[in-house]
């Protein structure tokens, strides 16, 4: 007989009973909240997180809404949570833009460019992807976030659980997912060398994993010229500028996973997803 302490003794299996019934009683909780969790190893789990990451892929990730936009690609629109008011309305016309072409937005959740992104590609008709550094349990309980869920135009995503709270360690690590979950990205506005923004870019960058547009021009900031000089393409023209790009995407898959616009319901609220 194995001695109790042993790795397969009875009171090791009983340590393995106890904590499989707590994970699926909080798998049972969640689902009522309307999340869902997937592995790694499941044939849901995006291929482009899988592909492009590899072994640093999450192991485990948190979600609410349709699980498929999560392969559908589109266009990352990133930026500071301090942008000015001219970078504001230049994500939130982007996404539009993007909506209105049939590509989703893939963006962050945060305040700023991130919810004015969201935003514009939610009034536009369009789809959204969140991918998410804070509590998703309390981002669906929004009346504006459950309607886009229940259209199957939004679906929020977190690697770190469903109700952590807010952290700069845990936005680091998730920017790269708003870009590896896309087909090409858009910087409105950052600081150089500092701060998220800037590293999920750089980190980009070097990886390859899609191609880096940055808006450039007049009051563009000179951490965005900054990233142009490391490799990112200049995107000139203002807000029309940035209504070009959906077609700048090479190899774009097409719309095929539902990200088209026209149809579905825009909401009624002006202010999406921002905190």
């Amino acid at each position: 007989m194995p001695p109790l302490d042993s790795a397969c003794g009875p009171r090791a299996i009983a340590r393995l009973a106890a904590r499989a019934t707590t994970l699926a009683l909080e798998v049972e909780r969640l689902a009522g909240r309307g999340v869902w969790l997937v592995s790694v190893a499941d044939a849901e789990y995006p291929a482009r997180l899988r592909d492009r990451l590899g072994e640093s892929a999450p192991p485990i990730l948190y979600g609410a809404g349709a699980i498929e936009l999560l392969n559908a690609g589109g266009v990352a629109i990133v930026g500071a949570r301090d942008a000015d008011a001219d970078a504001l309305e230049y994500a939130k016309e982007a996404a539009a833009a993007a909506a209105r072409s049939g590509r989703p937005v893939v963006s962050g959740g945060a305040r700023g460019i991130d919810a004015a992104a969201m935003t514009g590609a939610a009034e536009a008709g369009g789809t959204v992807v969140g991918a998410l550094a804070d509590s998703l349990e309390r981002k669906v309980r929004a009346a504006d976030v459950r309607a886009l869920i229940a259209d199957e135009r939004l679906v929020l995503v977190s690697p770190y659980g469903a109700d952590v709270p807010f952290s700069v360690g845990n936005a680091m690590g998730r920017n790269r997912l708003i870009y590896c979950l896309a087909d090409a990205a858009l910087v409105v506005s950052t600081a150089e060398g500092e701060g998220g923004t800037w590293a999920g870019a750089t980190e980009t960058l070097k990886a390859g994993w899609v191609p880096v547009y940055v808006r450039a021009g007049e009051g563009a900031p000179a951490g965005n010229a900054a990233l142009i000089a490391r490799g990112a393409h200049a995107l000139e023209g203002g807000a029309e500028g940035a209504g070009e790009l959906p077609e700048k995407i090479a190899g774009y898959r097409g719309t095929e996973a539902g990200g088209g616009a026209g149809e579905a319901r825009v909401p009624e609220q002006q202010t999406l997803f921002g905190e």
